[in-house]
């Protein structure tokens, strides 16, 4: 019996259980890395550890060439000990090999926050609807997807609130990252009034579409077509648009307004345990608490 049969039953499985961005990763690791190496064995000789280090030492060679990370190589190894576990429900192993590697931890990418004065300029040199959308990342730290999602009705500035409760990709709407994420972040000063003078002349359900008033489904032509040349235009290096999540949370830290707790709660963190192991640089000056201002970029 081929083990091609068990990628198919773990597969068929996590269709009933994952969204549908998640279900494209496992296909895509399915189909590039587990079908190749795996799938014209038997059960057995796929839970064969040798075989499992062979494969091992593939990923790892591809990592340090800088073709792939450590984050989706433990992606391909909890799959990979997915679809052994099938076979051993199935009894076609006494045991799942997978089990009894060391677990490999995902070494996340550095992170290359803007300083204050490049929000400023990235800001004062954006237009239109663009820099409602870089002054929402800045200001909220809340993640591409979730600014994509946003909704008209999603903006009370009557209460200076923003409501966080969907994210959007290029398999359209879907629920948040977790329940955490579901949240209201508050409208700073500078924010609130940016978001007043946009929504004067906004007539569309979604708070940012494209040429063809539909809603953005991913953050890929954004980056592309308005972000990099903007930062061409400011004269400043390459940085994903992911870093303007990270700028919230550092700047947050270093203004010492905002306790840890808070600014956990902001990024719809479930808890500080986040916040604690990548910005531990910056938590010092929590001690200078001062919630005078409320602009963080000040």
């Amino acid at each position: 019996m081929s083990f091609n049969k068990y990628i198919d039953f773990y597969f068929e499985f996590k269709q009933t259980e994952l969204k549908k961005s998640s279900l494209h990763k496992y296909k895509g690791i399915l189909n590039n890395y587990i079908y190749p190496y795996f799938g014209g064995l038997t059960p057995k000789e796929a839970n064969n550890m040798h075989n499992i280090r062979q494969f091992l030492l593939s990923l790892n060679d591809m990592s340090l060439k800088g073709t792939l990370s450590s984050k989706t190589i433990k992606d391909i190894i909890m799959i990979l000990g997915g679809c052994l576990q099938e076979a051993f429900y199935d009894e076609q192993i006494e045991k799942n090999n997978i089990t009894l590697l060391r677990s490999i931890k995902a070494i996340k990418p550095n992170i290359n926050p803007f300083a204050r004065h490049e929000v400023k300029l990235l800001l004062q040199n954006s237009t239109g609807w663009f820099n409602v959308f870089l002054s929402i990342a800045f200001y909220t730290g809340m993640r591409t997807g979730e600014i994509l999602a946003l909704h008209t009705r999603d903006i009370d500035l009557d209460n200076s609130i923003i409501h966080v409760n969907k994210t959007r990709g290029k398999f359209g709407v879907s629920t948040p990252k977790t329940i955490s994420s579901i949240r209201d972040i508050p409208t700073f000063k500078p924010l609130k009034i940016i978001l007043i003078d946009y929504l004067k002349t906004h007539d569309n359900e979604y708070l940012f579409v494209n040429q063809y008033s539909n809603p953005f489904n991913s953050s890929k032509n954004i980056n592309l077509r308005y972000f990099r040349p903007l930062l061409k235009l400011c004269g400043l290096s390459y940085r994903r648009l992911y870093e303007t999540r990270h700028t919230f949370a550092t700047n947050m830290l270093e203004s010492g307004k905002f306790s840890v707790n808070e600014i956990a709660r902001f990024m719809g963190h479930s808890n500080t345990q986040m916040i604690f192991n990548r910005y531990t640089a910056y938590i010092e000056s929590e001690k200078r608490k001062n919630k005078n201002s409320v602009d963080i970029y000040s």
